[in-house]
């Protein structure tokens, strides 16, 4: 997932990813989703960041 382009990209670009986001997540395969979130050593964070501003 690209939620730390936050920090990188302007406001407005960041509400248009986390809107394209939110119009996909009926259609997220979470245990896919969980999967490949526990490739990264900030597994947990990122979860928690997706479930706050996307989900």
């Amino acid at each position: 997932m690209r939620l730390r382009v936050r920090r990188q990209a302007g406001g407005d670009h960041y509400k248009e990813l986390v809107g394209s986001y939110r119009r996909v997540a009926g259609e997220l395969d979470m245990r896919e989703v969980e999967d490949c979130m526990a490739l990264y050593s900030r597994a947990d964070s990122l979860f928690d960041m997706m479930q706050r501003e996307v989900l």
